[in-house]
């Protein structure tokens, strides 16, 4: 995607991201609300937050509509699940290897507090090595 859907919705998030702010998009059925998260995780949202942020970003969209379940484990889950999507399929880096092995933790954990630890250490570790800023 070369360009950005709804732009001044799209620059107006991303120049909040680039400050350091929060953001949320709220709104009816049918409004375009994917559409603009699918076009918030692309490579031109990526290069304007570089452009007013001065860093690098990676962008993972996060479709909980795709989580296996209603619980807390299966949101753990599609979160390291997409980030994992965000890398290339083969990529044997340190980091693409940890997250994979969190993610096992995650779908073979026995409890809530296995799974919320492989999270938690999976999300501190993309924070800590990506060497970029990163939002989901």
């Amino acid at each position: 995607m070369d360009h950005l859907p709804f732009p001044s919705v799209a620059q107006s998030l991303l120049d909040d991201l680039a400050g350091g702010r929060c953001g949320a998009v709220v709104g009816l059925s049918n409004t375009g609300k994917s559409t603009l998260m699918r076009g918030l995780a692309s490579e031109a949202a990526a290069r304007h937050y570089a452009e007013r942020r001065g860093r690098p970003i990676t962008l993972v969209l996060v479709d909980c509509n795709r989580a296996v379940a209603l619980s807390a484990q299966a949101f753990y889950e599609i979160v390291v699940r997409s980030v994992l999507e965000a890398f290339p399929v083969e990529s044997e880096e340190p980091l693409h290897v940890s997250l994979r092995m969190h993610h096992e933790g995650i779908t073979d954990a026995d409890s809530s507090f296995a799974a919320s630890l492989s999270f938690n250490l999976a999300l501190n570790e993309l924070c800590e090595q990506l060497g970029r800023d990163v939002a989901l």
